[in-house]
């Protein structure tokens, strides 16, 4: 499998280029990309303008925090949705690659802390570094078709996931300003997010996209009955659009 072809020549637009196609696939063109970055831009500058304007007083760190997890969820609903990331998935054999990757979107309990700027920041800037490392060791190497690290390697990222996230959970109980409605809303978003993954995994091909859509349905009606963090009323759709219906979700290519 070769890179895509047409890439920037400049080193650096080239690296960004790169990292795309590790993250979400051969088979986008330099404009398409261009565009999957311009929403991981737009969405945070969005996100920013809507907090001010509706007066939420967020202090630098929260507005850090914000626009990091934004980034993250622009170009991701837009890379995992595109036909190179559902050829990629009709691909994949084992199940490992989805379970790491999903449950490195960590994104709910980091905003557990969120009302605590020096936490939520500090969290945040380590979440955001192993992003980097992911696409970087865990993705797929458009070179080679496969990833860096073997699947014993890979159940091993798992474990570390799920300690980690078991761990922001447990930490959250010991913070006496977190309210318990905020945790609570994290703990469900992320071990929704776990529940529906197990349940497209075992779902048959063709009704996968479906099946990801209706839960993704059921946890947005489900979250009424919770609160989050004010200006974050975007998240969770995005966040299910990008780690169930576009990138767990396995889809049958339409037949020209």
């Amino acid at each position: 499998m070769k890179l895509a072809t047409s890439r920037p020549r400049n080193p650096f637009f080239r690296y960004w280029f790169d990292s795309w196609i590790r993250a979400c696939g051969v088979g986008w063109t330099p404009r398409q990309v261009l565009v999957g970055y311009g929403l991981s831009i737009l969405l945070p500058i969005g996100v920013l303008v809507a907090a001010k304007v509706a007066g939420l007083d967020w202090t630098w760190q929260q507005m850090i925090v914000a626009a990091l997890i934004a980034w993250d969820m622009g170009g991701g609903v837009a890379g995992y949705n595109h036909q190179a990331m559902k050829r990629r998935r009709l691909g994949e054999v084992s199940h490992i690659p989805i379970w790491h990757h999903n449950l490195l979107h960590v994104h709910p309990l980091l905003l557990i802390f969120f009302n605590q700027p020096n936490w939520a920041l500090a969290l945040t800037l380590i979440w955001f570094i192993s992003l980097f490392l992911y696409v970087e060791f865990l993705e797929v190497d458009p070179k080679t078709g496969k990833r860096r690290f073997g699947e014993s390697a890979q159940k091993w990222v798992v474990v570390l996931e799920v300690v980690i996230a078991l761990t922001l959970s447990a930490v959250s109980f010991w913070v006496p300003s977190i309210t318990p409605e905020v945790r609570l809303y994290g703990i469900f978003l992320y071990a929704g997010l776990a529940v529906a993954t197990f349940i497209i995994l075992h779902t048959p091909l063709n009704f996968q996209r479906t099946a990801a859509v209706i839960l993704m349905v059921c946890m947005i009606v489900a979250s009424q009955f919770f609160a989050l963090p004010a200006g974050f009323e975007w998240l969770l759709p995005i966040y299910l659009l990008k780690l169930l219906v576009g990138f767990t979700a396995k889809e049958i290519p339409n037949q020209d």
